[in-house]
């Protein structure tokens, strides 16, 4: 298993820690099952903020989904499983569109990050 592998398994898990219906992009769609279900974007931007790297978007029907293509190292899509992934690399049958800009402003994005700091996550 390589390091990047392992710090992922590090994020995922702390992240199934601040997933929820409140920081979910659509808080009637979350579900407590799949808790990744409804913050790709958020997701993405935590692993970019933190990583560096590209935040790469597609379609998945009609819902946008993001993932992350860090510099050096494999394509990552912590939030893969809500699609039927296996939660750390993106699904090869949702195609990226292109980059998105980053915006970390984001209202969701921020009050995950709050989340997260709470549970002592971000310092590494």
């Amino acid at each position: 298993m390589t390091n990047w592998n392992k710090t992922m398994i590090k994020e995922r898990k702390l992240l199934e820690t601040v997933w929820s219906r409140r920081t979910a992009y659509n808080s009637e769609k979350w579900d407590s099952e799949t808790p990744s279900t409804g913050h790709c974007y958020v997701t993405a931007l935590y692993i970019a903020m933190k990583y560096g790297g590209t935040v790469r978007w597609g379609k998945h029907g009609r819902f946008n989904h993001y993932w992350n293509e860090p510099e050096g190292y494999p394509p990552t899509d912590l939030t893969s499983d809500q699609y039927g992934g296996d939660g750390y690399r993106p699904c090869a049958h949702i195609l990226s569109r292109g980059a998105k800009t980053p915006n970390f402003n984001n209202k969701k994005f921020l009050l995950f990050m709050r989340e997260i700091q709470k549970k002592g996550g971000v310092d590494d």
